[in-house]
């Protein structure tokens, strides 16, 4: 009995997990090419805060036409286990990245200028640390970017 009666805590626990969607998604600023700063916790990295901070990372450099770069960013996040794009546009893309074991999500935006660069922003819903997660994916998404060529 008390085996079935852990049921309903274990489920409440992991939907917890989830968290609500911020606010400050998407991008902002005075030419919409920025995201929002990273929170003082060290759950998140980005490619937009000041490079002497801890959470920062550099961002993509593309040559290749803007629409190519797209479409091997959408494809690496597509290719990724636990991430489900939830939004994109011509220059943006919003995607949920939800862990294997606790369900922790995290929102992941890429953003595209003109420049020929590609910033990206991970960062953890709930919590003050993620152990590293959020660095080991952006990460993981410059190198597989970098590795799939020309599609």
């Amino acid at each position: 009995m008390l085996r079935f009666s852990l049921y309903p805590i274990i489920f409440v626990m992991l939907v917890s997990c989830q968290g609500i969607v911020p606010k400050h998604l998407g991008p902002h600023g005075s030419e919409g090419k920025a995201f929002f700063p990273c929170s003082s916790s060290s759950n998140c990295i980005s490619t937009t805060e000041d490079s002497s901070k801890e959470n920062y990372i550099e961002p993509i450099s593309y040559t290749e036409p803007k629409e190519m770069a797209y479409q091997k960013v959408v494809k690496v996040i597509e290719n990724r286990d636990g991430c489900k794009i939830k939004t994109r546009d011509e220059y943006y893309i919003w995607a949920e990245c939800t862990s294997s074991l606790f369900k922790f999500v995290d929102d992941l935006e890429v953003l595209f200028n003109e420049s020929g660069k590609i910033h990206m922003k991970s960062a953890s819903r709930k919590g003050k640390l993620d152990f590293g997660v959020n660095k080991k994916r952006l990460n993981e998404i410059i190198f597989n970017y970098h590795q799939s060529g020309n599609l």
